[in-house]
């Protein structure tokens, strides 16, 4: 009968909206779960790109040091040379001047 059809159109409505509700309320909490990973992926990743800029600043830090040390290192060793190089002309000076002694007395 047409009542009879109208009651199982209304529960099966009724069936459809509660169901209807039931995906909504998993959809709302399958989208909080995402915001939480998403979020939850942003939080790793600060601290993830603090560490890569920590660890930047560590090796920039090292390497200035290591430059810093060997300049000093170049430096001392232009000095060595350049002392090296004076006692090597005052030898050679010296040499001269017996050189020009031995010459005088030959002659």
């Amino acid at each position: 009968t047409k009542k009879e059809c109208e009651e199982k159109i209304g529960k099966q409505q009724a069936d459809m909206d509660k169901t209807i509700d039931e995906l909504k309320q998993q959809m709302g909490e399958s989208n909080k779960a995402t915001a939480d990973q998403i979020s939850s992926l942003r939080e790793e990743k600060e601290k993830a790109e603090a560490l890569i800029e920590s660890t930047k600043k560590e090796c920039e830090e090292k390497i200035g040091k290591q430059q810093a040390d060997m300049d000093k290192t170049i430096d001392e060793l232009k000095q060595q040379m350049g002392e090296s190089n004076k006692a090597t002309a005052d030898q050679i000076s010296s040499l001269r001047e017996e050189k020009e002694k031995a010459e005088a007395l030959i002659e």
